[in-house]
């Protein structure tokens, strides 16, 4: 039986926008937030993978490298990510990269939200992307209309 303490993590973080990159830190926030996630259950965090100023998409670099790296490791390894829209923020990406991810042997996990095949689960993952796509665009809406 393996032991937690055996267990293999890697990090997935990324800012989509110059704001969240240069002056919130989002990305150190973010990636500070999975590593004591890490910490709580024991994990070894053995890469952190980051995509920077890009809307979520299996085709980021980020997602690549890091789906590569699982493929080549033979064994699963937890992916720990700050919450559901690190991965993308509309349904269909989500979905394509949540499924990559598995694919690839890897177990989606997240400090803001307990991944699960209960429907109550399938219900909050649907209702948070939901959210995320509206307010990115919200976000879109208001640069189309900036001065």
């Amino acid at each position: 039986m393996e032991d937690s303490n055996d267990k293999k993590a890697i990090i997935y973080c990324r800012a989509a926008n110059v704001f969240q990159i240069q002056e919130t830190d989002a990305l150190h926030e973010r990636e500070q937030l999975c590593r004591d996630y890490a910490d709580q259950h024991d994990y070894n965090v053995a890469e952190v993978f980051i995509d920077q100023g890009v809307s979520g998409s299996l085709e980021n670099q980020g997602i690549q490298t890091m789906l590569d790296f699982l493929k080549a490791s033979h064994e699963e390894i937890i992916v720990i990510v700050a919450s559901i829209d690190q991965l993308a923020q509309n349904f269909i990406e989500y979905k394509k990269i949540r499924n990559a991810i598995q694919a690839a042997g890897g177990k989606l996990e997240s400090p803001s939200f307990t991944f699960d095949d209960t429907p109550e689960s399938n219900l909050m993952e649907n209702v948070l992307l939901a959210r995320a796509e509206l307010e990115e665009r919200l976000e879109q809406q208001e640069e189309a209309s900036a001065p």
